[in-house]
């Protein structure tokens, strides 16, 4: 919420499931743009100042995006709990 610069209660009780899923692709999307950006002007750098061991962008990094056996991040049956007790208790504050 903090970075991507959202109000906790618009996060909680206003925007939809969907929505949300949105606002998170797209910061993630954005993120991956500068990562990328980075190593393409380092890669670019290194190149012009004679380097010899890098060919090709993927020998300055690789990024979990990139790599085809990368699995999305699953929540533990704890963090689940844990997050339904937030959101209990989030709603008995509005009661």
């Amino acid at each position: 919420m903090g970075e991507i610069g959202i109000d906790r209660r618009e996060f909680l009780y206003e925007l939809q499931l969907w929505e949300i899923n949105a606002i998170v692709k797209g910061y993630r999307r954005r993120h991956r743009a500068i990562w990328e950006a980075a190593r393409w002007q380092s890669f670019l750098w290194m190149k012009a100042r004679g380097a010899k061991t890098i060919h090709d962008l993927h020998d300055l990094a690789v990024f979990p995006w990139e790599q085809s056996h990368h699995e999305p991040n699953k929540m533990t049956d704890e963090e689940v709990e844990e997050m339904r007790e937030v959101l209990r208790r989030e709603n008995e504050k509005r009661k």
